[in-house]
């Protein structure tokens, strides 16, 4: 699937737009030689980013980059220190059970004991360990 951008003075405006929509816009247009207010665009995914980053307003932008085609830039910063403390306040409020270990590195909450992986089990507090889920 082939994408093409609008540009106005030479910056990218609008959204991206399929071939198909461009080959109709613009009879006759010849893609090989485009004109100085259509660039070729390429999507570039939206990134996975770490559990103590956020995405920024606007969260992708349009860029033209050296080889003159244009992409998706992705726009995330690390979590400061308070809004870092803050998401880690949240896991500590929602822990599931007294004897589970906070992983505050990977934000997740971890059992004393490793679920077994043979059947559904159900963690017990009381005996600290996994039980049989009985149907």
């Amino acid at each position: 699937m082939n994408l093409y951008i609008l540009l106005q003075d030479g910056q990218p405006i609008n959204h991206p737009m399929l071939e198909t929509n461009v080959l109709m816009v613009f009879p006759g247009i010849d893609l090989n030689t485009l004109p100085e207010n259509i660039c070729k665009f390429n999507r570039v995914q939206k990134p996975s980013i770490g559990v103590y980053q956020v995405f920024e307003e606007p969260e992708v932008t349009y860029e033209i980059k050296e080889d003159g085609v244009c992409y998706d830039v992705w726009h995330y910063r690390d979590m400061t220190a308070e809004e870092k403390q803050a998401k880690i306040d949240i896991l500590v409020q929602n822990k599931p059970y007294p004897s589970w270990v906070i992983d505050t590195e990977n934000y997740t909450y971890n059992p004393p004991v490793t679920m077994p992986t043979d059947g559904n089990y159900y963690w017990d507090e009381a005996s600290l360990s996994w039980l049989v889920f009985q149907e």
